[in-house]
């Protein structure tokens, strides 16, 4: 060995692109690692300044922009962000966006995807999630235009569909903590209740999108592109979007 860290208490995740490394922890959640030459050392860049037991860790990126994603053993999904030119940090990971997926994942694959026009140095991302559960989730950057359009359409849905049991998904997915006055729960689309969008009437269809600015077949093509069958998707300017489109789960062996 040329470096060594004290890591914590358990190491439960491990993830390196390069010299990055993610450590996810039992206990002390989630720090981002960097492999320095001459000497060799492994430099704590960032770390997670709340205590949690994280499951997996993953790096998350598109268009040059960075973000790292946990999921602790809750099932609740953390984007963290880090800049070293923001004074707020001081070696601390900021949480963007907290949403409470219901399982728990160990297992994910993270997939470069390349726009059809140019060759990007970093290509964009698109993360799938294996949960304990037997079902699979997938995590993408979302644009901005097409994420105000579709969180505005989140919201019509939210209060004007009918849901299972009259539950309702906003506070279903919310994360409540004592670390904040508000739920930082903005950033992330709900792919579940977006896709019930597609099983209203056309009439009804046309009414939702009607109400929040757009038309019909904008909504549609936005969907479309988030489920893989459009252009791919960029990462906002400032701070991520991300979209958890909806769950694929099998049925047990009869």
């Amino acid at each position: 060995g040329v470096a060594f860290l004290d890591v914590g208490v358990y190491v439960t995740s491990l993830r390196a692109v390069r010299n990055l490394l993610v450590i996810g922890d039992a206990v002390k959640s989630v720090r981002f690692v960097a492999l320095q030459e001459d000497p060799y050392k492994l430099a704590i860049l960032g770390k997670d300044p709340h205590y949690c037991c994280v499951a997996r860790a993953d790096l998350f990126f598109a268009n040059g922009h960075l973000s790292i994603v946990t999921c602790d053993e809750e099932g609740i999904v953390r984007l963290h962000a880090y800049d070293p030119r923001d004074p707020r940090i001081e070696q601390h990971l900021l949480r963007h966006t907290e949403f409470h997926g219901q399982t728990e994942y160990r297992s994910s694959l993270l997939i470069a995807c390349r726009p059809k026009t140019g060759d990007p140095e970093i290509p964009q991302a698109r993360l799938v999630c294996g949960s304990v559960d037997g079902s699979l989730s997938t995590l993408t950057y979302v644009d901005e235009a097409a994420f105000m359009r579709l969180h505005l359409l989140q919201g019509r849905l939210i209060r004007t569909a009918q849901h299972v049991a009259a539950l309702n998904p906003k506070a279903f997915c919310m994360v409540r903590n004592e670390y904040v006055s508000r739920p930082p729960s903005k950033g992330i689309l709900d792919g579940n209740l977006l896709a019930t969008s597609e099983d209203l009437p056309i009439g009804r269809q046309n009414e939702v999108t009607r109400q929040i600015g757009t038309d019909r077949a904008t909504a549609l093509k936005d969907w479309a592109a988030l489920v893989g069958h459009g252009d791919p998707l960029r990462l906002w300017e400032r701070l991520p979007h991300v979209c958890c489109a909806p769950q694929v789960r099998f049925p047990p062996d009869q």
